[in-house]
Parts: C-alpha cells; structure tokens; sequence
C-alpha cells in the first residue's frame, strides 16, 4: 500500500512538471527591451524580476550590466505593467558575523501598454534626475513596423533644420522631430558616409560628419544634440537577437537566480539629453 502511494506521487509530481514545463515553454515575453544610461560614463549592474513579482518570497531575479553608449543585451519580461528596475548594494551593519548586509533599492520603473499574446519591443533609455536616485525613463519602439532592421531613425535637438545625408540619399530633419532611413533590400552590407549640413546665407555649412554600417541584422538610432556650439552625433547600433536568446527568456516565476552580464562598451563621449 505504502509502495502504491509512494509511485502515486512520484507519478504525480512527473505530471505536474511536465504541465509547467509545457506552459513555460509556450509562454511568450509580454515585453523585451533593451537599456541604455543616457549621461557619461554611467554604468550599473540592475537587477528585475522577469514575471514582475518582486514582493513574493524567492522571485526570480536577473542582474544586467547596463553602459552608457552600448545598449545592453535585450532582456525578456513576462509581467504586466510596471518593469521595475533595482540596483543592490552592502551597508555595513556593524555586526562582526554578519558585516555586510545587501539592500536594494528601486531606480526606475516603465509603463507600457500590455496586450495579451504579444510582445512589445523597447529600447528605455535611462536619464539622471537632480537630488533624486530614481532615474527618469524615456522609451523608443523597436517594432519591425517602427524601425525596421537595415534602417536607422535621427532624432534631432537642435533648433534649426538639418539637411542630411547618407550615401545617395537625403532628407531634411526639423527641429525637434526625426526622419528614417533605410537601405534598400538588395544593397550589400556596407558602411556609408553620414553628413549633416545646415543652411545659412543660402549656402549649406557642414556640422556632422561621420560613417555608418547598417545591415539586414542590424538598425540604428541617432540623436543630433547643440553642445558648446556645435553639434554631436550619439548613435545607438541594435543587433538582431532572436527572442529565445534573450536574457530571462523562458525563466520560472520563483526559485530560480540567475546572473548574467552583457559587455559594455565605454569609449564613446555622450551629450546630454535636453529635455
């Protein structure tokens, strides 16, 4: 009788792992973005929870490293709305069996509109906020339909229009709005020279001079900010990654930790934002 029950719950606890398991499995991200610090020099190891449960016991819990001129590595959200965001630290407590405690403490969180059965595509770029150590989160779609891989989108800050171009083709930007290029399906992957011209005395002026690589894997976004008088280029590259590879995809709800990093590139000089 004991041999019965005992092969019962094994049976049974079989049963109930392959139901989870098949549920995780079709489950898809209600959302998956992409971050990025926008002021100089700022990198941060945060931290969410993938099914936005941060108030049960032993939620799952995925750390990201997040740099200031790469974006990081796109990660998987099964929650509704809000994302939180996390950053943790030590405090010693002045105990001499335990010295260092961990705290973690909210930095940010984003808003979106959940639809049941899709998944919504993000780049959140993170602001600073004077005296305030929550950051400021503004977002940008990464829909196919909003920016297509093999196409870039220049936003512009600066105060008059800009007539740019890149290859062959051309496209007048207005103050504060942005305009989208895109290869043409059947051009090789190849890097281009981007310039940007403004017009003055009905002669045009340089002001931006660089080169971009755009390919079917990958799309970029280009921000064109006045900085001491003149104009900077900041450029995120966002690669193509297939969903299954996203980090905190197919994670469970509890009981599961999970650490990764994403390499952050630090070399590039960013301008703030002007909001």
């Amino acid at each position: 009788m004991k041999l019965c029950k005992f092969l019962f719950f094994i049976l049974l606890g079989m049963l109930l792992k392959t139901i989870l398991f098949s549920q995780s499995i079709e489950r898809v991200p209600n959302a998956v973005f992409t971050a990025v610090f926008w002021d100089r020099f700022t990198t941060k190891n945060i931290s969410y929870m993938p099914w936005g449960n941060e108030n049960d016991l032993n939620a799952t819990e995925v750390t990201i490293q997040v740099g200031f001129s790469t974006p990081s590595q796109p990660f998987a959200y099964y929650g509704k709305e809000p994302i939180k965001f996390f950053e943790k630290s030590f405090r010693d407590v002045g105990d001499e069996d335990t010295p260092l405690t961990e705290h973690s403490q909210k930095i940010g969180e984003f808003n979106f509109s959940y639809q049941e059965g899709r998944t919504q595509h993000f780049l959140l770029i993170f602001l600073k906020q004077p005296k305030h150590h929550e950051f400021k989160i503004f977002s940008i779609s990464l829909a196919q339909q909003d920016l297509e891989y093999g196409s870039f989108i220049c936003y512009s800050q600066h105060k008059e229009p800009l007539y740019l171009i890149f290859g062959d083709k051309k496209q007048i930007l207005g103050p504060g709005k942005s305009v989208k290029f895109k290869q043409a399906e059947n051009e090789k992957s190849q890097t281009l020279p981007f310039k940007g011209f403004v017009k003055k005395d009905s002669e045009y002026h340089e002001v931006i001079s660089d080169f971009l690589a755009i390919n079917s894997e990958n799309r970029a976004i280009l921000f064109l900010s006045p900085v001491r008088n003149r104009l900077r280029l900041k450029r995120f590259y966002l690669n193509r990654v297939p969903i299954e590879s996203t980090i905190g995809f197919n994670s469970n709800p509890i009981n599961i930790i999970e650490s990764v990093k994403s390499e952050v590139n630090a070399t590039e000089a960013l301008t703030p934002m002007q909001i």
